[in-house]
């Protein structure tokens, strides 16, 4: 699980990259996340979900991975769109999960 708080700032902002410091501080010394207080990180910028779908990928080969999704539909499309295209190009199934309420 990777929780992002994406109204800090953006990805390679020096000021997200002083709260990433800080937080890792906090965590080697309390064994909890700055944010969250669990020991889940949570990651100061809008996610790369590219990036994130790619890594996965290479990481499970050949395995099923299940996104689970609520929230705007905007990127319920995005999600969509990346699960297709990762679970064609790669030997990793992306199955998406929306939920409506």
């Amino acid at each position: 699980m990777h929780n992002f708080l994406t109204s800090v700032h953006p990805e390679g902002d020096i000021r997200s990259a002083l709260l990433s410091v800080i937080q890792a501080l906090h965590l080697a010394k309390n064994g909890t996340d700055i944010v969250s207080r669990t020991p889940i990180h949570t990651h100061f910028a809008r996610p790369n979900w590219f990036n994130i779908f790619s890594r996965l990928a290479r990481k499970h080969g050949g395995a099923k991975i299940g996104v689970f999704y609520c929230g705007p539909s905007k990127l319920a499309k995005e999600l969509t769109k990346l699960c297709t295209k990762f679970s064609t190009k790669t030997t990793t199934r992306f199955v998406f999960h929306k939920e409506n309420y």
